[in-house]
């Protein structure tokens, strides 16, 4: 790529192939060799789990990402991999909506559903619902996939909850917001772009 930047500087080749249309054909290209090197992983270990989270993009659609989790076991070690497979975008955010697209992902890479053995959401009801969340529906395919609430999320939860019972944290936050709150609009009067909440 050095000689190629360097021939074009010197003007000994005119066609760059440096085009917008060219840099993402490129970029498509490195980012399905990575998801072959995924994959070819993921099936060697045999056995994996997933980790699912749904969030809105900028642009306000809703998104779905993907990771797997494997064990490596070599002569020597032990490891634990997690792959990142990419955001999804989604037009149903069901349980059986999410279900269909993480399927999906498994068809298109060749992994068998049945060798799940465990699946990690957010304590979303469409994701932790016991009859139509998208642990309930997988563990319905596969029994042995099993499921465990993200311990992250757990703790936000606990973490407001426990907030939202003590007056001095409630008064405490309140303030902050408020702070927050008035200097957004300062900035804004004074012509920045930040936005009040």
């Amino acid at each position: 790529m050095l000689e190629h930047l360097k021939r074009i500087k010197n003007k000994e080749c005119f066609d760059t192939y440096l085009g917008k249309d060219v840099q993402n054909e490129i970029i498509g290209l490195i980012s399905r060799r990575i998801l072959k090197t995924i994959v070819s992983s993921v099936q060697s270990s045999k056995y994996f789990s997933v980790i699912m989270d749904c969030t809105p993009d900028v642009s306000h659609k809703e998104q779905l990402s993907i990771l797997l989790r494997c064990v490596k076991i070599n002569q020597e070690e032990v490891q634990i991999k997690e792959f990142f497979c990419g955001f999804f975008h989604i037009t149903d955010s069901t349980g059986s909506g999410l279900v269909e697209t993480f399927l999906n992902l498994l068809a298109e890479y060749n992994l068998d559903l049945m060798n799940c053995r465990g699946q990690s959401y957010d304590n979303g009801a469409n994701m932790r619902g016991q009859y139509k969340g998208v642990q309930a529906l997988i563990k319905e395919k596969n029994p042995r996939a099993l499921y465990v609430p993200c311990a992250n999320h757990t703790f936000n939860l606990m973490v407001c909850d426990a907030a939202k019972s003590v007056s001095i944290a409630i008064n405490f936050f309140g303030t902050v917001q408020r702070i927050f709150y008035i200097f957004c609009c300062i900035n804004r009067s004074m012509g920045h772009t930040a936005k009040c909440l």
